[in-house]
């Protein structure tokens, strides 16, 4: 299987558009969100009016308001690393974190520069950015879609969730959007900041145990390869994730203490868990997907041992 997966990565590597042009491919991306159908044909419908695209000034990369004939905004447009946002839905299994349903196309307009093809997803009503909120508000923020968005952070390795990257609707439920950041081929900086709040540290219902136990990490690692054309090693890195994320809220873990072994220490430039992690598994150097799967899990219950060990340390008494 890995040699196979190494050549699709290759092709995709040297043809990066060979699919995502396509308009069959993108008809097909509308099988999994097919809310969108109607969606995408207003939208062209009012580009062709005339109705130009708003740029917005919360999100991080270039994003576009779209808007309907009659001026109401209907989706969210993206040009950069708009693969990374439709893979962010595809890896939503059960709309589980709630992403909002996200579609590949292409669209004409003259703030594109012309034909451009992007990420599409639709635009969340009656809804408001978190940023926008008060710390008694955050303290309102329902738990159990706080972990949601935390187990789905921690699996694609989120490196910028912060409060303008999050919606609240309806006062208590959160909606995580903008993952441009999200299952980069580098390991950067991880930040969560849901890993400050009380929420994160309530434990995983059953039925959110039950959805992380059914997540089938290499199932995704070979959907981000050879129908999204990521990178392998990123593609390997959501593997190990995803597998720190089943192993460690099997042993109790909750989202605050697992997000805590990605995200760095504010002034401390020391190794996270995860870094210490992937460098243990480079170390090892697998020969085959085989070897490689058994060292994940060799070296993540190392890595939650020592983990256990250091919450608990020897009671200090005097001699």
């Amino acid at each position: 299987m890995r040699q196979t997966v190494r050549k699709v990565s290759h092709f995709l590597a040297t043809h990066p558009d060979v699919f995502v042009n396509d308009p069959a491919y993108q008809l097909a991306t509308l099988r999994h969100a097919p809310e969108m159908s109607e969606v995408i044909w207003e939208v062209k419908r009012a580009l062709e009016m005339g109705i130009a695209p708003i740029k917005s000034d919360l999100a991080t990369t270039e994003t576009y308001i779209l808007h309907g004939e009659d001026e109401r905004p209907l989706a969210i447009f993206k040009g950069n690393s708009y693969m990374r946002e439709y893979a962010a839905y595809r890896l939503d299994h059960k709309r589980f974190a709630n992403v909002p349903p996200t579609v590949v196309t292409t669209l004409c307009a003259p703030e594109f520069g012309g034909a451009q093809t992007g990420s599409c997803q639709l635009y969340v009503e009656d809804s408001i950015v978190a940023v926008e909120l008060s710390w008694e508000d955050v303290g309102r923020f329902s738990p159990s879609s706080i972990r949601r968005m935390a187990q789905f952070d921690i699996r694609l390795l989120n490196e910028d969730r912060h409060t303008s990257n999050i919606l609240i609707r309806n006062g208590v439920e959160a909606i995580p959007i903008d993952h441009g950041f999200a299952l980069s081929p580098h390991l950067g900086k991880i930040d969560y900041v849901w890993k400050y709040w009380e929420q994160a540290s309530t434990p995983f219902s059953d039925e959110e145990h039950a959805y992380i136990s059914y997540l089938d990490p290499e199932k995704d690692r070979a959907l981000l390869i050879e129908e999204m054309g990521l990178e392998e090693k990123a593609a390997n890195r959501h593997y190990v994730s995803t597998m720190l994320l089943k192993l460690g809220a099997l042993n109790g873990l909750c989202p605050d203490q697992l997000g805590g072994m990605l995200c760095k220490i504010r002034g401390i430039e020391a190794d996270t868990k995860f870094e210490i992690l992937i460098g243990r598994l480079l170390e090892r150097n697998a020969r085959d997907w085989t070897i490689f799967t058994k060292y994940v899990n060799e070296e993540i219950k190392v890595i939650l041992e020592e983990y256990e060990a250091n919450k608990h340390p020897n009671f200090p008494i005097s001699r």
